[in-house]
């Protein structure tokens, strides 16, 4: 497979980082790293150039009537959307319902070797997109 590159971002920021007055390029795990975080923090339909990418927390994850094992398969699903990932080896994940925060842990085997990470995804109405979240849609 041909090297694939993507400018970076800081993951706590989401600030695009500079390197000697040029932006600055990941690749290789590194980048499945990135780009498997911006996945799961995407709600689907956020992203205007592409509405289909994300995650689809308002039809499957958000709500009172917490489905575990649909939620496991919809991050899973997520998951193996990335370029390179080629299984999931470990997943482990953690519903707080009250601070409304979803902990996943998992491990995947990539084309350039095994990458280990955790995401928080926590929802709240400050983080919930503008651009999708419509309150009076019920």
């Amino acid at each position: 497979m041909a090297d694939i590159n993507d400018l970076k971002i800081d993951l706590d920021t989401s600030d695009l980082v500079l390197e000697n007055y040029d932006f600055a390029l990941v690749d290789d795990n590194e980048r499945v790293r990135q780009q498997l975080h911006i996945r799961l923090l995407t709600f689907q339909g956020e992203w205007y150039l592409n509405t289909n990418f994300g995650v689809p927390y308002f039809e499957n994850i958000l709500g009172k009537q917490i489905d575990r094992a649909l939620i496991e398969s919809v991050i899973k699903a997520e998951i193996m959307k990335v370029a390179d990932v080629l299984e999931i080896t470990s997943f482990e994940m953690e519903i707080d319902a009250s601070v409304r925060s979803l902990t996943v842990e998992f491990s995947v085997m990539t084309t350039f070797g095994v990458l280990d990470t955790t995401e928080l995804l926590s929802v709240s109405p400050l983080t919930i997109p503008a651009t999708t979240f419509n309150p009076s849609e019920d």
